[in-house]
């Protein structure tokens, strides 16, 4: 407890020991997106999402 009667924080408490095992990310696979295909994709989803119609409507 702290000074003030507040509980200390104790980081990464609520986990469990050995339930998760860290697994190594093999990214030599991931196809590489190219970037100008990217942006126009998520352009396309900023207009598509800016002109919906206001919930409740």
């Amino acid at each position: 407890m702290t000074a003030s009667g507040l509980p200390v924080r104790a980081p990464q408490r609520h986990l469990v020991p050995g339930a998760a095992v860290p697994s190594q990310v093999d990214r030599s696979n991931t196809p590489r997106r190219d970037p100008s295909k990217v942006a126009a994709a998520m352009s396309a989803y900023a207009r598509g999402v800016a002109g919906r119609r206001p919930a409740g409507s």
